[in-house]
């Protein structure tokens, strides 16, 4: 393996990796956190209380309606939140894969 000129390959961390961070969002995705945590239900939640949730959550962090920088990625994770558990078998599944 060759080096690129001023790269060293020794090392955990290489010249580029440190050059170059990603900034971490200010909001967690709601695959990281959790899909029951971002629609801030409990695991054993009815579909009229995920529903619930999710009219009240999107109505809070609309873009058109929010100022918040942050609020199209919350709006999205919300979203992606309800398509998971929002559908029966969708829901099933992501309950299978915390256990």
């Amino acid at each position: 393996m060759q080096a690129v000129r001023g790269l060293s390959t020794r090392g955990s961390r290489s010249w580029l990796s440190t050059q170059f961070r990603h900034p971490q969002p200010r909001f967690m995705p709601s695959t990281l956190r959790g899909h029951y945590q971002t629609l801030d239900i409990p695991k054993n939640a009815t579909r009229n209380q995920i529903k619930a949730s999710l009219y009240k959550l999107s109505k809070k962090y609309h873009p058109d309606v929010n100022d918040d920088p942050n609020a199209k990625e919350k709006f999205q994770a919300v979203s992606e939140a309800y398509g998971i558990l929002g559908d029966e078998r969708k829901q099933r599944a992501y309950d299978r894969s915390l256990a």
